[in-house]
């Protein structure tokens, strides 16, 4: 589990990467770029730092991937790190 603000930030930067989407193709580079930005905000959830690996490993191509391929790639991410983001119980005591 992390913490809400991180929960935000990876938000902002999924959103970020979908506003930039343009034509068909997306620099290789950029996706490394926010991937890593994204697996660097996850640190503290297995799940997600997996996937983003996963997501790492398997970009198709050398210069360029397709902007489907990485629409796909955000929302998987988005989705799990909603699944993952809990509020955190407080307990007055």
């Amino acid at each position: 589990m992390y913490h809400q603000e991180h929960h935000q930030d990876v938000d902002a930067i999924i959103a970020a990467a979908r506003g930039a989407i343009h034509g068909e193709y997306v620099s290789i580079s950029r996706v490394a770029d926010t991937l890593l930005d994204l697996r660097s905000l996850a640190a503290d959830v297995p799940e997600l730092v997996e996937l983003i690996d996963r997501t790492l490993g398997s970009m198709p191509g050398r210069t360029v991937v397709p902007n489907t391929w990485w629409l796909d790639s955000l929302d998987a991410i988005a989705r799990l790190a909603g699944e993952t983001c809990r509020p955190v119980d407080v307990v007055a005591g």
